[in-house]
């Protein structure tokens, strides 16, 4: 019986270092694209805001009344958290962390703004455990370059047709932000229009728009709930907040 209790103990331990290699196998492909003090260069391309709603967008997303029509701002990435080998719920997707600086003057408007970079190397994965398409009006893009999502939803208050379109595209070679639009139309009247884009050179930083200042009357109830909307429309990915207090001089 001796020689069997010591291979079946010669055999333990053998098998003993293969344990913790199964268990480390992971259920993805994620990495990070970009480092700690990389740089990206965005440019708010436009930016129409009804004066009838400005005073919400400046509660609900400082950042972007802190931001001109046509300003360039400079995006550094100042966190990266880990990526454990085992992700089973979107509250586990790595997050990242930028600082907005306004490039012409170096006013820093936004810390901590976790909607500029996500990993990359598995965006079937993304799709699948974010559950993207799992709410209403949502839908994936995902082609050669680029991935993301977008959300339409069109809805009735009062006598108020509503119309919601948020869109959020990265790029696939590095994860960073490739365009985010935001549309808000309330009956006809866009009463948010705006487009947030990563610069190129030579690229047009400035898009005309057709704002049409609302004609009719809106009543105190009716502007609090577009304000419900603007705030859905910010706040709609997980782990992202453009309700940052912004840093202003």
């Amino acid at each position: 019986m001796k020689p069997l209790a010591t291979a079946l103990v010669l055999i333990v331990l053998l098998c003993s270092p293969l344990i913790p290699l199964a268990s480390a196998q992971t259920n993805h492909n994620l990495q990070w694209g970009v480092q700690v003090g990389d740089e990206i260069i965005l440019v708010l391309q436009r930016k129409l805001v009804d004066p009838a709603v400005a005073q919400y967008l400046v509660e609900y997303a400082p950042i972007m009344m802190n931001i001109s029509e046509g300003q360039r701002v400079i995006a550094n990435v100042t966190f990266l958290s880990p990526i454990p080998s085992h992700i089973n719920s979107s509250e586990q997707i790595p997050l990242s962390n930028c600082t907005l600086t306004r490039e012409n003057d170096s006013v820093v408007v936004a810390r901590d703004l976790g909607m500029i970079v996500l990993p990359v190397g598995d965006y079937d994965f993304l799709t699948q455990i974010g559950n993207y398409t799992g709410g209403e009006g949502m839908s994936i893009i995902d082609d050669e370059e680029e991935w993301g999502t977008i959300m339409d939803r069109s809805f009735v208050i009062f006598l108020f047709t509503v119309t919601i379109h948020f869109e959020m595209r990265y790029l696939k070679a590095n994860g960073t932000l490739s365009l985010m639009e935001a549309n808000v139309n309330l009956s006809g009247n866009d009463i948010i229009d705006i487009i947030f884009v990563r610069w190129r050179p030579g690229m047009t930083t400035v898009l005309p728009g057709g704002l049409q200042l609302l004609t009719i009357e809106i009543s105190a109830i009716a502007l609090f709930v577009i304000a419900g909307v603007v705030l859905l429309v910010w706040r709609r990915r997980q782990h992202v907040s453009l309700a940052e207090t912004p840093v202003l001089p």
